[in-house]
């Protein structure tokens, strides 16, 4: 809530929970601000903005989301595959939002009419596969790595869905790592010597 009230007087007006998609220093990211409120409107009200302030963002609803998996069908011949929705775009929710709509990705294919859904295969990413995945990241760049680093995975590591799916908590799976690379060498964030 402090973070709110900075931002809030330092730009005149209270931010969009876009605005925070990836955070910064001095701000959590959005999806930190919805895991300890019901929703952006009831973060800003309880920072102290007033009903008129605090209007919601324009949440994709059910019908919305159905909407844009059958845009996206008509236009690629195909129903889109989670990972083709790991970024947000304007004229689609993303992947998490979907699935906070629906439950589950294949749930949504069948609102929107997919008679036959296939099931998307993850590579496989066992939380020990993560944390390793995270130390390889430390030792190759010096830091560990953050959320928005990892927006696509791929063979080297996971998306940051895969890590939330696992941990629950991006800092949890960084503890984890931590943990397996020992505490000596992962105490700072410099690269080892």
């Amino acid at each position: 809530m402090v973070a709110l009230r900075r931002w809030s007087r330092r730009h005149r007006r209270w931010p969009r929970a876009s605005e925070w998609r990836v955070g910064g220093p001095s701000y959590p990211c959005s999806h930190t601000v919805y895991r300890h409120f019901a929703s952006w409107e009831a973060a800003l009200r309880a920072a102290g903005a007033g009903p008129e302030e605090a209007v919601p963002e324009t949440p994709w609803s059910r019908q919305g989301v159905i909407r844009a998996l059958r845009r996206w069908r008509t236009a690629h011949g195909r129903w889109p595959r989670p990972d083709d929705w790991l970024r947000r775009a304007r004229h689609r929710p993303t992947t998490m939002t979907v699935q906070r709509r629906f439950g589950r990705w294949d749930e949504a294919l069948r609102a929107a009419g997919a008679r036959r859904v296939e099931r998307h295969r993850e590579l496989p990413w066992p939380r020990a596969a993560v944390a390793r995945s995270m130390q390889r990241w430390y030792l190759a760049h010096g830091r560990w790595p953050r959320r928005s680093d990892w927006q696509g995975g791929g063979r080297s590591h996971p998306s940051h869905v895969t890590v939330y799916r696992r941990f629950g908590r991006w800092d949890l799976a960084v503890r984890a790592a931590r943990r397996g690379l020992g505490a000596d060498r992962a105490s700072g964030s410099r690269r080892p010597a």
